[in-house]
């Protein structure tokens, strides 16, 4: 190993940051992932009504029709109170917007949306303990916050620029979950 010079009482490890290009998804994206999430931990709600109808429908066939109602008018129009309640929320709006994403090993995760939007506030800061997982959907990275449910980030892997930034900023996200006090 290299010794240091007898001058030397100060050093400072430069902190790993990377800066992707703009990057966004699209509603339809966007949509997908939140239904796909939604559906996985609610299909009960939705199947088992209908499947009490279609049952009784062997004794009056209303029923049939009543089911029939709840899988083209009532599902439909839950998934879509859903999507409102869901992607209205300012977080998740930020994942249809242009943006770049800056992270930091030691301070987080800065969004700086682009200026066409009209924003008061472009930038958005997110530190590491706000971050409760991440996980792969879609062709993209997405980064689960701790706030609320379905809350999350976006990041298509085709944003990295190349396979080592891309390692780079999982090992950052993996670092953050892994310390200690932390319930994943």
């Amino acid at each position: 190993m290299k010794q240091l010079p007898e001058n030397a009482n100060c050093y400072t490890m430069e902190t790993l940051c990377i800066e992707t290009g703009p990057f966004s998804i699209t509603g339809g994206q966007f949509a997908r992932m939140l239904m796909s999430w939604h559906l996985r931990k609610m299909w009960w709600a939705y199947a088992c009504p209908v499947t009490l109808c279609a049952g009784v429908s062997f004794a009056d066939i209303r029923f049939l029709l009543v089911a029939l109602m709840m899988v083209f008018i009532m599902a439909p129009m839950a998934l879509f109170f859903v999507y409102i309640n869901y992607g209205f929320d300012a977080v998740n709006r930020y994942n249809v917007l242009h943006k770049r994403l800056i992270a930091n090993a030691s301070d987080g995760i800065r969004l700086i949306i682009d200026d066409e939007y009209g924003l008061k506030n472009p930038v958005i800061d997110f530190a590491w303990n706000e971050v409760e997982r991440r996980r792969t959907d879609a062709g993209c990275m997405v980064l689960v916050l701790r706030a609320v449910r379905y809350r999350f980030i976006a990041i298509p892997l085709d944003t990295f620029a190349n396979e080592k930034q891309l390692r780079a900023f999982i090992g950052m996200v993996d670092a953050a979950n892994a310390l200690p006090g932390r319930n994943n």
